[in-house]
């Protein structure tokens, strides 16, 4: 009931059924679509064309080619989700690991933003949480404290 779906399906993901070029607009049709959900069907065989080495995939190589490109749609969830998370939770071990995938260009875009506005809050909240203070501070006063003026999509 009015959910966007984006729907890929082949018999296998492979350049002669188009696959690269769906994947590889995906991030900017996230980016634009960003409550769309993507649906994918297919086989990880070559029908046609030359095999890849093996242990490799088609779906895994473009995946990796455009994982940058995803961040960029989420970084609003991550946001908030991130802006509530305990020092224990999977998801700071989830945003450490996905900065470590992106290299240096996590420290740019949306993902830098909110990776550099995420330590600042998850510092002084943890701060407060040693001193037995339970009181968070929000990620918007955060931003305020700072001087920090800048969009986050």
């Amino acid at each position: 009931a009015g959910d966007e779906i984006v729907t890929y399906v082949a018999r296998n993901l492979e350049p002669y059924r188009g696959f690269p070029t769906f994947m590889r607009s995906l991030p900017r049709l996230l980016s634009a679509r960003p409550k769309a959900r993507v649906v994918i069907v297919g086989d990880d065989d070559v029908s046609y064309g030359r095999p890849l080495p093996p242990g490799q995939l088609h779906r895994q190589l473009l995946l990796d080619e455009i994982a940058d490109g995803f961040d960029r749609s989420l970084v609003w969830p991550l946001l908030i989700a991130g802006s509530i998370s305990l020092p224990s939770s999977p998801f700071r071990t989830m945003i450490a690991q996905r900065a470590s995938q992106l290299g240096s260009s996590a420290e740019f875009d949306s993902f830098g933003r909110v990776k550099e506005l995420l330590s600042e809050v998850w510092r002084v909240n943890d701060n407060n949480l040693a001193k037995g203070t339970i009181q968070s501070v929000h990620w918007r006063d955060t931003m305020q404290q700072k001087g920090w003026d800048f969009l986050l999509i």
